[in-house]
């Protein structure tokens, strides 16, 4: 009997013994694996309604007609962010384009010369002859305040800054202010309108008809809902501009009779 039983013990000790061992492999291959994977950068499975983590069909078009160097510079940024996600898609999608995460403790220097507060985060998107745009994080929002809505604007900041430092061109768009119209700036009824024609690679301009003519430079002319009628001046620098050819839109709401 006691042989049987410290047989059974001993098989009992080995088959312990090896099941131990197993699971410790089991577990140091995980981690070997693990660390791999997060080196390689491997791609996120985006199941955001938006696909905030997903570049878009239009910008992939974009960034790989990009032929200029471009680094984008994450100051106080960290690897969840949804930046660095979409920083390492441009990365992949052209090799033209370095997505770097910056320390402002560490690189100082990075972080004077872009405006980096010690607990603010900046982008600081560079391209060649050291031309570069800066975007703030409370930029990557925007409010519909009449509808009461935040919309995502990351991506389209991000492409948008990518090509204004690769491209020595962006048409302006001028908007009339002289006459109570709808405003473009924080908190005004056409601000997101506004940022979504910076983020088509536009310059917006607001210019004032009384003090000012239209510039030869302007390519569309914006009369957002004016209150006011305008003076003569005002008038006879509108109708100038359209006899030379000159686009505009105009935007009025319905009068209810």
């Amino acid at each position: 009997m006691k042989k049987i039983t410290s047989l059974i013990k001993n098989k009992w000790l080995m088959k312990t013994l090896s099941t131990i061992i197993l699971i410790i492999f089991i577990i140091l291959a995980f981690i070997i694996v693990n660390k791999v994977a997060i080196k390689s950068n491997p791609r996120i499975i985006d199941l955001t309604k938006g696909k905030l983590y997903t570049l878009s069909n239009e910008s992939k078009e974009i960034i790989k007609k990009i032929e200029q160097n471009v680094t984008i510079y994450l100051i106080g940024y960290d690897e969840t962010s949804t930046e660095y996600i979409l920083g390492k898609q441009y990365e992949e999608l052209n090799d033209k384009i370095t997505c770097i995460m910056v320390n402002s403790t560490q690189r100082p220097d990075l972080a004077i010369r872009f405006g980096a507060t010690s607990n603010g985060r900046i982008i600081a998107i560079e391209g060649p002859d050291k031309k570069y745009k800066v975007i703030s994080s409370i930029e990557m929002i925007t409010t519909d305040n009449e509808e009461n809505k935040s919309y995502d604007l990351t991506e389209e900041k991000l492409t948008n800054a990518i090509q204004s430092v690769t491209v020595n061109y962006r048409p302006k768009i001028y908007f009339t202010t002289g006459s109570n119209e709808y405003g473009i700036k924080d908190g005004e009824l056409l601000e997101l309108f506004g940022q979504f024609i910076i983020n088509d690679m536009n310059e917006v301009i607001e210019i004032n008809l009384q003090d000012k003519r239209i510039p030869e430079d302007c390519e569309l002319l914006v009369i957002s809902n004016p209150v006011k009628d305008f003076s003569d001046i005002e008038t006879e620098r509108v109708l100038k501009y359209i006899k030379k050819g000159g686009s505009i839109m105009w935007m009025q709401n319905p009068t209810l009779l």
